[in-house]
C-alpha cells in the first residue's frame, strides 16, 4: 500500500512538472496579452515570469489570471473624444435619463458583435 501511494504521489509530482513547463513555455507565446489583464492579474503572473516558476501554493485568483492571459483576447480602443462626441451630439445639455440611455448606447455600440468574456477595452487618447 504505500508503494502504491508512493507511485501516486510521483505521478502527480510528474504532471505538475508538465503542467508547469507548458505554463512557462505558454507565457512567452502570450506575453502580448500581458497588457489586457487587470493590475491585479498583472501582480500575480509577472513573478511567475520573473522567476520561470510557479509559486509554491496556486492560488484561484492565479489560476484565473492564467486563464485570461490565455484566451484570444479582442482589444477595444477607447478614445475620450469620440466619446464626447458621441454623447453630446444631439446636445450639450441634456437629463439624466438621457446622458443614462447614451451611455448605454455607446457601450452598445463599442462592444457590438463581440464576446464580452473577451473584451478589453484601452484607453487611446487622439488616437495613439
Amino acid at each position: 500500500m504505500d508503494s502504491r501511494i508512493a507511485g501516486i504521489g510521483a505521478d502527480i509530482e510528474n504532471i505538475y512538472n508538465d503542467w508547469e513547463v507548458t505554463i512557462l513555455s505558454e507565457l512567452e507565446n502570450y506575453r502580448d496579452n500581458i497588457q489586457f489583464l487587470t493590475t491585479d492579474e498583472k501582480e500575480l503572473i509577472e513573478p511567475v515570469i520573473r522567476d520561470s516558476e510557479l509559486p509554491p501554493g496556486i492560488s484561484e485568483e492565479l489560476v484565473i489570471a492564467l486563464n485570461n492571459l490565455f484566451r484570444e483576447l479582442e482589444s477595444i480602443e477607447f478614445d475620450p473624444e469620440d466619446f464626447i462626441r458621441e454623447i453630446f451630439s444631439e446636445s450639450g445639455v441634456m437629463d439624466y435619463l438621457t446622458f443614462s440611455r447614451k451611455l448605454d448606447e455607446f457601450k452598445q455600440k463599442l462592444v457590438a458583435g463581440k464576446d464580452l468574456d473577451k473584451v478589453r477595452i484601452k484607453f487611446v487618447q487622439n488616437g495613439d
